[in-house]
């Protein structure tokens, strides 16, 4: 009998059914669709389903995990080992996993820039292999070595996080399931469907006006597919209020990329109606911890260890900072091992007050700390000017200090709300960093660059 749906299409989303290509096909050719660039698919097949069910299940009952890692997660690790060149180079031959794990070596994003092949096992399925380019913060960009089903584990990640604010999502054909976000000069665009939510439709979409046909056009696509969810970063939910009036019912909003500042979150629930919840992801991990009520991230998937190491790769003591670390994963072509994100938090075992069990990452800031040099020669930490600057209603921050110790900040407030006082920013650093030269931006809606821009620098010698 012949298949329904296109040859091509059927290659790129194997599951997809003949109704949801329908939906697919309504929105690629609705008249108010932004000109579509790329394509692509969940690829996800059959035997890829039971793994992901279990996985979801797993997700379901959060637990307390200890300080050591899983006999499970052990014995994944060491049957890795012999078949993933970086393991055989990096591992002694007679290493045991559970008695040297702290004086074992670790992992960072060099290493998989420099060989990202070496990570993927010798008797892997290359005809599965995706690949997805990231450049986070740095700059660096890296080319991380993917699988389907991790790249599907995306959504009972995101649908776990919401339900941890009492969300439980519902989906219909009558609405699109997911639509990520993007407030760019450039990006690509895309339409698909959601491998586990139904099948319903997915797509990438530029809220920059160029992006769209004609005036309006954005609104109205929306309007006629009113996701059940959107992800996307504060820039691109920024954006978003802007179309606020047109009418949108999301069950849910998921921020990840960029910190989402709380006062854009409480903004976005009292528009919207619905939880927004913060996602500390990364290309390497995909959804690693959600943020709750107390302003603490919960790590998410049961399948990853998650560990904070000093510069010596040590693990730091509970509520000690660090650099976050993870180990495991779902991703059978990125295996991590002691993984060292560049991230910097203190984990906490203890009860939250939130009432998720899991473990949590304290003052969370990406990448390598930044040593910022206070006029009395002292140090200030960036964790401690950015809980001065949650008091002003701010999208984005920059703090840089120049060769000569002076200090330029850069914010952008909040759509809608008046902008800080300069006077007060200046008040607020000098009140750090004592009598230091500083200049005080407050930047209009033009940020100036698209993507992640660090938060903080330094060009002192």
């Amino acid at each position: 009998m012949n298949d329904p749906v296109p040859a091509e299409l059927r290659a790129r989303c194997p599951l997809i059914t003949a109704e949801a290509a329908n939906r697919l096909r309504a929105m690629i050719e609705h008249p108010d669709a932004p000109p579509w660039d790329y394509f692509c698919g969940n690829r996800v097949i059959a035997e890829d389903l039971p793994g992901l069910a279990a996985f979801a299940a797993a997700l379901a009952k959060p637990s307390a995990n200890d300080d050591r890692v899983s006999g499970s997660l052990l014995q994944t690790l060491a049957a890795a080992i012999p078949r993933t060149p970086i393991l055989r180079r990096l591992l002694p031959p007679a290493a045991d996993l559970e008695r040297d794990w702290q004086d074992l070596p670790t992992t960072c994003r060099a290493d998989l820039a420099a060989g990202p092949s070496d990570w993927i096992p010798d008797d892997a399925d290359w005809s599965r292999l995706v690949c997805h380019g990231t450049s986070g913060t740095t700059g660096h960009p890296i080319i991380v070595p993917h699988h389907p089903a991790a790249c599907a584990a995306y959504e009972p990640l995101y649908a776990t996080a919401l339900a941890a604010r009492g969300v439980q999502l519902r989906f219909t054909p009558d609405r699109a399931a997911c639509l990520l976000l993007c407030a760019q000069r450039r990006t690509i665009r895309y339409a698909t469907v959601c491998a586990l939510w139904d099948q319903g439709l997915h797509a990438k979409l530029n809220l920059s006006a160029s992006d769209w046909p004609q005036p309006g056009s954005a609104r109205r696509f929306l309007a006629d597919h009113d996701s059940t969810v959107y992800t996307g970063d504060p820039d691109a939910f920024a954006a978003l209020l802007q179309l606020a009036d047109t009418g949108l019912h999301p069950q849910g909003l998921i921020s990840t990329a960029m910190p989402l500042p709380p006062a854009l979150a409480e903004r976005l629930e009292a528009v919207f109606g619905c939880s927004a919840v913060d996602i500390y992801s990364l290309n390497e991990t995909g959804p690693l911890a959600w943020r709750c009520p107390q302003g603490h991230h919960h790590i998410l998937p049961p399948d990853v260890f998650v560990e904070v190491l000093d510069d010596l790769g040590q693990p730091c003591a509970d509520g000690v900072r660090g650099e976050v670390t993870v180990s495991g994963g779902r991703n059978p072509n990125l295996l991590l091992w002691r993984y060292r994100t560049g991230d910097r938090a203190s984990l906490r075992r203890d009860s939250c007050a939130c009432g998720d069990p899991r473990p949590r990452l304290i003052d969370l800031e990406g990448r390598a700390p930044v040593r910022l040099i206070a006029a009395d020669g002292g140090t200030v930490a960036t964790v401690d000017v950015s809980r001065e600057l949650r008091r002003f209603h701010l999208l984005r921050h920059r703090l840089v200090q120049r060769p000569d110790a002076s200090l330029e900040l850069t914010v952008l407030a909040l759509p809608g709300d008046d902008p800080p006082v300069d006077a007060d920013l200046a008040l607020m650093l000098r009140n750090l960093f004592g009598s230091l030269p500083m200049t005080v931006t407050v930047a209009g809606h033009d940020w100036g660059g698209d993507g992640k821009v660090p938060s903080y620098a330094s060009e002192m010698p």
